[in-house]
Order: C-alpha cells, then structure tokens, then sequence
C-alpha cells in the first residue's frame, strides 16, 4: 500500500548535539509558493526605502509562521539547556534560534535537499 513520505525525522546533532532531532513535514507547493515570494520580498528590499522596516517585519512573521507549519516537534534546547517549546503552530519559537539553527531547518523545509545528513532510521522515528 502506497505511503506518503513528507515526514522525516533528521539527525540534529550538528547544531543541539547528541541524541537532537527534529520532525519536519515537507512542504506543500501551495507553502513552497510562499516561500518562494517571502524569498523575493527579502531580495527585492532595499534598505533606504521608505518601508523598510515593516517590510521586513512583515516578511519576518510570514517566514516564521511557515516554519511553524512544517516544523512539527523536536528535543531542542535553549543556552541554557531547557526545552524549547514545540515548534508546530508556535511561529515566536523560531525568533529564539541560532542562525545555523534556522539554517539547518531551512534545508530540510521545501522537501527537494538531497539527505547529506543521516536520516533516523524508520525504527527509531520518534
């Protein structure tokens, strides 16, 4: 019987160290269009227009609750080893991450990356 594979556990060690994953659902195309026109709203910006600022902000929260949408869980950890809270529907989390954080998320997001990181094998997918 067919399975949809749009969630991966992926190994997060390389940021939150031993024993750190997260639960990403691929994006849908609809998702990956928002992406897409959050990612050209940052290239298009320009830092001495009149509407910088909200711009920015507007296209921060857009971003964010994108990645709530598709970050489903993980056992991340904040500086001083307490619990983040659950990434799904919680879009203020992200604010509270390190860039290689955010970074690492990002290339698992749209689905497409090739897994250069080692995926949890199916039995032990939280």
């Amino acid at each position: 019987m067919p399975e949809r594979q749009r969630i991966q556990v992926i190994n997060a060690e390389e940021v939150q160290g031993k024993d750190s994953w997260v639960k990403i659902k691929a994006m849908t195309v609809e998702q990956f269009n928002r992406k897409q026109a959050v990612s050209r709203g940052v290239q298009g910006l320009k830092p001495d227009a009149e509407n910088y600022e909200a711009r920015v902000t507007e296209l921060d929260v857009e971003s964010n609750a994108l990645m709530a949408e598709c970050v489903l869980e993980w056992n991340w950890v904040d500086d001083d080893g307490n619990p983040l809270p659950q990434p799904a529907g919680n879009p203020e989390v992200f604010k509270t991450l390190t860039m290689a954080e955010l970074m690492f998320l990002a290339q698992y997001l749209d689905g497409t990356t090739s897994q250069k990181k080692e995926r949890l094998k199916r039995s032990e997918k939280r």
